[in-house]
């Protein structure tokens, strides 16, 4: 069990991406776990919140660009100004508001995991992700009706958001009063349950996403390289923004590029646009592929 525990977690990131493969190329797996999409969110955040050093949130409390400066440059400026630009296009509407609202979203959660396997300071990414996912029920809501003028309920989409993010955090709270002990002592095992939340997710992203590609294949590939070039420099203005050595950097990087759509995913439910549901699969990619890459650059540059 121990082995078992060790090997999940450290081959997180070839799980996730192999979970992406396995969703795409076997429709059929990808169908039977799209109900659990909801579900394997909540447990990811439930995750995270679980793993979260009190101590670290209190210390980031007391410095401003952690708290307040980097949440709102990654989750407001960065989704407005990118709205205000993609307004001067002729990208389809339902293209424009799938960017900028994966921009409005808070950091994936799997980021965590990731500055562990690069050996930077992963309590600093799980604290940006605590604060990030704690505003988003009310900026992402804000963003979607005043920036982009979608006709989702704003208050249904507060109410949703909220619901997966307090539910999260009041039951995690529970547990840390009642077990802190208990998540100190199992804290690996909660992370590779977090990672199999995350591998279940994956799954069910890829649902219909293989018979959208061989429908209009060009228009996959341009849009797969938009999402890639996005990521890379959200990942450069994060690391423009962080202090420290470049291995921490890049983390904060990674927390800039990597969002959590999942959160608005779940919240929409059936209701979300076909291309917003797209474009949100289709960004999985450069989730689980260029950290690697981004681990690699940094072990060779120091």
């Amino acid at each position: 069990m121990v082995k078992l525990v060790s090997f999940l977690k450290t081959n997180s990131l070839t799980i996730l991406a192999v979970s992406l493969l396995i969703g795409l190329f076997f429709p059929t797996v990808s169908t039977f776990f799209r109900p659990w999409l909801t579900g394997s969110v909540f447990i990811f955040l439930l995750g995270i919140f679980l793993r979260v050093d009190l101590n670290a949130i209190q210390s980031s409390l007391r410095q401003v660009k952690p708290t307040i400066i980097f949440p709102l440059t990654i989750m407001v400026f960065l989704p407005i100004i990118t709205a205000w630009g993609l307004s001067y296009t002729t990208l389809e509407t339902g293209l424009i508001a799938a960017i900028v609202l994966s921009l409005a979203c808070p950091p994936s959660t799997g980021n965590a995991a990731i500055a562990r396997e690069m050996k930077s300071n992963h309590s600093s990414a799980l604290v940006i992700i605590f604060i990030c996912t704690l505003i988003a029920p009310i900026t992402l809501p804000l963003i979607a009706e005043h920036i982009l003028s979608l006709s989702i309920s704003t208050q249904t989409l507060a109410r949703n958001i909220g619901a997966l993010v307090g539910g999260a955090v009041i039951l995690s709270a529970f547990i840390l009063l009642k077990r802190r002990s208990w998540t100190i002592q199992y804290g690996a095992h909660l992370d590779v349950i977090t990672v199999l939340a995350l591998s279940v997710f994956a799954l069910a992203t890829m649902h219909n996403v293989r018979d959208q590609i061989l429908a209009n294949p060009k228009r996959a590939i341009i849009l797969l390289c938009a999402i890639y070039a996005i990521n890379l420099f959200s990942f450069f203005i994060g690391l423009f923004l962080a202090n420290g050595t470049l291995k921490n950097r890049s983390a904060f990087g990674i927390s800039t590029a990597n969002r959590n759509v999942g959160l608005i995913w779940a919240a929409l439910g059936l209701s979300i646009d076909p291309t917003i549901a797209f474009y949100f699969a289709l960004s999985q990619f450069p989730i689980f592929t260029l950290p690697v890459i981004f681990n690699k650059a940094v072990s060779l540059s120091e």
